[in-house]
C-alpha cells in the first residue's frame, strides 16, 4: 500500500512539475537555406513567456515550459512573421521545423509600404513612425515636427516641446552642439524612420532637458540582398532634392548608405514699428536665403559575428552652406524736433555648418532581444564658420561698416555601456554607464569702421564633462506595471574668455524616476514622475555679440546657473472600435528657470538669457485618431499650456498658449491618396510679448506607379498663404510690433522608386546546387 502511495505521489509531482520543450530548425521556404539569428518568441495571452534566437545552423530550443496552450512566433528581418499555436503537457518535447517566406513572396518586389505616419502612445514617450506620406515627401524635418503632438517649430526653426524651448534634440540617440534649427536643417526628412518624443524620461536617459527629449531615428536598412531606393523632387523658388539610399546584405555583412543633396529656400519680409519716449522707428526688411546647399551622407557596415554578437561601424558627414541677404530701409522720427532720418542697411551673412561623426557599436545578445549587453563609442566634430558683412548708410554721416568673422570648433566624445534583461515574468532590469566630454573653441575677429576703426579679437573656450550611471527596474503584475529608476550624474564645466577663466563649477546630482501603468480591457492608465536639469548650453553661455539687423543683437550669459525641475504626468489611453483616444495632464515646478529674454540697451534690443526665478508649468493634451471609413481617417490634437512665474523682472507673470492640429488621410481606389493638414495657433501671451493668431493648411496628392514600386507626390505648402508671425513687445519705455511674412506657399513634386537585386539570384544558385547534389541537373 505504501509503495502504491509513493508511486501515486511521484506521478502527481511529475505532472505538477512538468517541464516541456520546443525545438527545431528555421529555414527559407523556397530555398531551404538555414536562417540564423531569427527571433523565436513564446507567448501566452499576448505576454512573452520565453524567447531565444536561432543559432548559426538554424536550430533553436526553448526549455522549461509549463503545461498550457501557447503561441509560437518567429520573425526575421526581410521575412513574413510566422505564428503557430502550441499545446504542451506531460513533459512533451515538440519538434517544429519552421520555414519562413520572404517578404518578396508577399510583395513580388520591394514596394512602397507604410504610407501613413502612425503615433504610438506609451507610458513614458510617444513614438512617431514616419510613413511615406506628406510628412516626408520632400518636406523638411521642420515640417514633420510641426505635425507631431506636443511639438512646435517657430518661424526661425527653433523647436519647442510643450511650449518650452528647453528641449534636447538627438539624432540616433546622440547629442549635438548645433542649435535645434541647424540640426533639423541638416537631417533629411525622407531618411527618418521614427521620432521619439519623451516628455518625462526615465533615469535611463540623460537628465538634461527640462521639457524632455526628441530623438530622431534615421533609417538603417538590413534587408537581405540588395535593396535601394531613389527619391528626387523639384519645387518652386529653386527647391530641389536628390536622395539615393539602400543596403546590400550577404552572409555576415550588411553594408548601407544614405545620401541626400538638398537645395532649400527660405525668405521673408519683415515690417517693424518701434516707439520710445524719444522717437518712432519704422523699418522694412527683405530677407533672401541664397546659395543654400545641404549635403548629408551616412554610411556603415554591420558585422554579424555569430547569432549573438554584432559589431557595427558608421560615419556621418553633413555640410550645410547658405547665405542670408538683408536689405533694410529704416525711417526714424525724432519726437522732440519732428525731424526725420533715413538709414539704409545691407547685410550679407555666410554660414557653413559641418558635422562629422564616427560610431562603433558592439551588441551581445544572451537570450534574444530581451537580454543583451551593448557598448557604444561616438566621436563627433562640428566645425562652423560665420562671415557677417554689414553696411549702414545715412545721409550726412560716415558709413558704418562691420566685418565680423567667427570660427567654432566643437567636439563631443561619448562612451556608453548598457545592460538589459527581461525575465519570463516580464520583469525588466536596465543599468548602464556613460561618459560625455564636450569642447568648444570659439574665435571672433570683428572690425567696426566708421570715422574710426575698431578691431575686436575674442576667444571663448568651453569645456564640460558628464559622468553618469543609472539603474532602472520594472516589475510587472497581471495588469499593473511599476517602474523605478535612479540616475547619478557628476558634472564639471570650465569657461575661459580671452585666456582668462571666467567661470568654473562642478556638482553631483541624483535624478530619480518612477512610473506605473495599469491596463483593464481597452483602457490604459499611467502616471510618472521624474527630476530633470537644464544646464546652460554653449549658445546661451557664449558672450559674443551677433547682430540681427541694425535694431537687434544677440549674446549669451556666461554666468547662468543650472535649473532643476520636478515633473509629474498622467496619461490615459482608450481604444474604441473606430477611435483611439489619448489624454495627458502634466505639472512641473522649475527652480532658477533659464529664460530667453529681451532687454533694451540704448538703440538696441538685446536677445539674451537669464535665471529669472521659479515657474510652475501645467497643461492638458488631447489626441484622437478617428477611422471615419475605409477611405478616410483623421488625427486630431488639442493642447493647452499654462505657466506661472515667481519673478520681479516682468510685470506679466502668467502665460497661456494653445495649439490645434488636424490631419486628414483620404484613399481613393488602390493607388490614389490625399492628405490635408491644418495647424492653428491662436493668440498667445508670453512673459514679454504677445503673439497673434497663426494658421496654415497643407495639401498633398499621391499616385502609386510602376507596379507599386514607385510613387508620385504633389505637395502644396500653406495653400492660402496665411503663415505669418505677428508679435508685440513692451519693454519699459519701449513698445514694438513686428510683422514677419515668410515665403511659405510653394508647390513641390516628388518621385520615389524602390528596386532590389541579389536575393533572387542567390535563391536560384541554391536551387541549382540542390539539384546538382541530387543528380538532377538541367
Amino acid at each position: 500500500m505504501r509503495t502504491q502511495l509513493n508511486v501515486f505521489f511521484l506521478l502527481v509531482c511529475s505532472l505538477g512539475l512538468a517541464q516541456n520543450s520546443i525545438s527545431g530548425k528555421i529555414s527559407d521556404f523556397n530555398t531551404n537555406e538555414i536562417i540564423g539569428w531569427a527571433d523565436i518568441i513564446l507567448l501566452k495571452d499576448d505576454k512573452v513567456v520565453l524567447n531565444t534566437i536561432s543559432k548559426d545552423d538554424g536550430h533553436y530550443e526553448l526549455t522549461g515550459i509549463d503545461n498550457g496552450t501557447y503561441t509560437l512566433k518567429v520573425n526575421y528581418l526581410g521575412y513574413q512573421d510566422f505564428t503557430v499555436p502550441v499545446s504542451l503537457s506531460g513533459n512533451s518535447k515538440r519538434e517544429l521545423d519552421i520555414k519562413l517566406k520572404s517578404n518578396r513572396e508577399l510583395l513580388g518586389e520591394v514596394v512602397l509600404t507604410a504610407e501613413r505616419t502612425t503615433i504610438e502612445f506609451k507610458s513614458d514617450k510617444r513614438v512617431v513612425n514616419i510613413g511615406r506620406d506628406l510628412l516626408a515627401a520632400g518636406a523638411s524635418t521642420e515640417n514633420i515636427l510641426r505635425q507631431i503632438p506636443s511639438v512646435d517649430v517657430d518661424i526661425s526653426g527653433n523647436v519647442s516641446l510643450r511650449n518650452d524651448n528647453n528641449v534636447i534634440i538627438m539624432i540616433d540617440g546622440k547629442r549635438s552642439t548645433l542649435s535645434s534649427a541647424d540640426i533639423i536643417a541638416q537631417v533629411p526628412s525622407n531618411l527618418i524612420k521614427q521620432i521619439e518624443v519623451i516628455t518625462n524620461p526615465s533615469a535611463k536617459y540623460d537628465a538634461e532637458g527640462v521639457s524632455g527629449l526628441i530623438n530622431i531615428i534615421t533609417r538603417r536598412p538590413r534587408m537581405n540582398g540588395g535593396n535601394f531606393s531613389v527619391n528626387a523632387g523639384i519645387g518652386e523658388q529653386d527647391r530641389y532634392h536628390f536622395t539615393p539610399s539602400g543596403n546590400y546584405r550577404s552572409g555576415k555583412f550588411n553594408f548601407y548608405v544614405n545620401y541626400n543633396l538638398r537645395f532649400p529656400y527660405f525668405g521673408s519680409s519683415v515690417n517693424t514699428l518701434r516707439q520710445t519716449t524719444d522717437e518712432i522707428i519704422e523699418q522694412q526688411t527683405g530677407t533672401e536665403f541664397e546659395n543654400a546647399r545641404v549635403n548629408y551622407l551616412k554610411s556603415g557596415v554591420d558585422i554579424f559575428i555569430d547569432s549573438t554578437n554584432t559589431l557595427s561601424f558608421s560615419g556621418i558627414y553633413a555640410r550645410n552652406v547658405h547665405s542670408l541677404t538683408d536689405e533694410t530701409a529704416t525711417r526714424i522720427e525724432e519726437l522732440a524736433t519732428g525731424t526725420e532720418r533715413m538709414i539704409m542697411f545691407n547685410s550679407e551673412n555666410m554660414h557653413i555648418h559641418v558635422s562629422k561623426e564616427l560610431n562603433a557599436n558592439y551588441r551581445k545578445e544572451f537570450n534574444g532581444r530581451n537580454h543583451y549587453l551593448e557598448a557604444d563609442i561616438n566621436l563627433a566634430n562640428f566645425p562652423n564658420t560665420f562671415q557677417i558683412d554689414q553696411r549702414e548708410v545715412e545721409a550726412g554721416q560716415a558709413d558704418f561698416i562691420i566685418d565680423d568673422s567667427q570660427r567654432r570648433e566643437n567636439t563631443i566624445t561619448t562612451l556608453s555601456a548598457d545592460y538589459h534583461r527581461k525575465n519570463k515574468k516580464g520583469n525588466t532590469l536596465e543599468t548602464g554607464l556613460k561618459a560625455e566630454f564636450k569642447n568648444l573653441d570659439n574665435f571672433q575677429d570683428r572690425t567696426e569702421q566708421s570715422e574710426t576703426i575698431t578691431v575686436i579679437e575674442d576667444n571663448f573656450l568651453y569645456e564640460d564633462r558628464v559622468l553618469a550611471a543609472y539603474v532602472v527596474y520594472e516589475h510587472t503584475f497581471k495588469k499593473l506595471s511599476l517602474k523605478g529608476g535612479l540616475r547619478l550624474e557628476d558634472y564639471r564645466i570650465d569657461l575661459n574668455s580671452n585666456d582668462v577663466e571666467t567661470f568654473d563649477d562642478s556638482y553631483t546630482n541624483l535624478f530619480p524616476s518612477f512610473s506605473l501603468s495599469y491596463k483593464v480591457k481597452e483602457n490604459e492608465f499611467s502616471a510618472n514622475y521624474t527630476r530633470r536639469i537644464s544646464r546652460p548650453g554653449i549658445f546661451s553661455l557664449n558672450p559674443f555679440t551677433v547682430e540681427q539687423g541694425n535694431l537687434n543683437r544677440r549674446r549669451g550669459n556666461p554666468f547662468l546657473r543650472p535649473s532643476f525641475a520636478n515633473k509629474v504626468e498622467l496619461n490615459y489611453n482608450r481604444k474604441f472600435k473606430k477611435i483611439n483616444l489619448n489624454a495627458s495632464a502634466f505639472y512641473s515646478q522649475i527652480d532658477d528657470v533659464i529664460q530667453f529674454i529681451f532687454i533694451r540697451e540704448g538703440d538696441f534690443i538685446i536677445n539674451t538669457f537669464d535665471n529669472i526665478g521659479t515657474s510652475r508649468q501645467y497643461g492638458i493634451e488631447l489626441f484622437s485618431r478617428i477611422n471615419w471609413s475605409k477611405w478616410w481617417s483623421s488625427n486630431l490634437s488639442m493642447n493647452y499650456y499654462f505657466s506661472d512665474f515667481e519673478t520681479q523682472q516682468f510685470a506679466n507673470t502668467h502665460t497661456f498658449s494653445q495649439q490645434y492640429r488636424l490631419q486628414n488621410d483620404f484613399r481613393f481606389a488602390k493607388s490614389w491618396s490625399v492628405q490635408l493638414n491644418g495647424n492653428l495657433n491662436p493668440r498667445r501671451q508670453n512673459l514679454q510679448q504677445e503673439i497673434q493668431t497663426n494658421y496654415r493648411l497643407d495639401l498633398a496628392v499621391s499616385k502609386r506607379i510602376l507596379k507599386n514600386k514607385g510613387q508620385l507626390i504633389l505637395r502644396i505648402n500653406d495653400i492660402f498663404n496665411t503663415s505669418e508671425f505677428d508679435v508685440e513687445r513692451n519693454l519699459n519705455d519701449l513698445s514694438e510690433r513686428t510683422f514677419r511674412k515668410p515665403f511659405s506657399r510653394y508647390a513641390y513634386l516628388t518621385m520615389r522608386y524602390n528596386f532590389s537585386f541579389g536575393q533572387n539570384n542567390q535563391q536560384n544558385r541554391l536551387r541549382k546546387q540542390r539539384r546538382y547534389n541530387s543528380g538532377n541537373v538541367d
